[in-house]
């Protein structure tokens, strides 16, 4: 379950600083969920595609089991392409904003310590937490649809094998 203390709002009093960081482990955490469950989809869609791997090859089928392999096939393969979407690394194209680790990788020393101890901290924080939801939104997003689109994988495959069955 997420802790999302962060999003509704710290005890009265809290510094602006300790809440920002707050909510940066609340998005960084569910990112890391998100990227759990994405890789967790992939490893349990290989039985699917096992399954159509033993299966399809060299055998005579009807339209309708073939229709229903091919579709299960078609599926399964998208709800892949979505997980690995959602595990892709978003990284910004251009310039590192600065307030992130993207930023203190290419940086000097001097230039880190002059930004995480500059005026514009909690700004360039708080910008990092927005950019950090959107990315933990997305990856949610697409998980959903990963799902999604695999229950129609096993349906469909489920329904070509009960037809090669009767």
């Amino acid at each position: 379950m997420p802790d999302t203390r962060a999003a509704q709002g710290a005890a009265p009093g809290t510094p602006l600083p300790r809440r920002i960081e707050d909510a940066l482990a609340d998005v960084t955490g569910e990112i890391g969920r998100a990227d759990a469950k994405a890789a967790a989809l992939l490893g349990a869609l290989g039985v699917p595609a096992a399954v159509l791997a033993a299966v399809v090859p060299g055998r005579q089928t009807t339209p309708a089991t073939a229709v229903g392999l091919v579709i299960s096939a078609l599926a399964l393969a998208a709800a892949m392409a979505l997980a690995l979407a959602a595990l892709r690394p978003r990284l910004p194209s251009g310039p590192p904003p600065r307030g992130t680790w993207l930023y203190w990788a290419v940086a000097e020393p001097e230039a880190v310590l002059a930004d995480l101890t500059g005026p514009a901290t909690d700004r360039a924080r708080a910008a990092d937490l927005g950019r950090k939801a959107q990315i933990a939104r997305r990856k949610h997003q697409l998980l959903r649809r990963a799902i999604d689109t695999a229950g129609i994988a096993v349906a469909a495959l489920l329904a070509a094998v009960g037809l090669a069955l009767l």
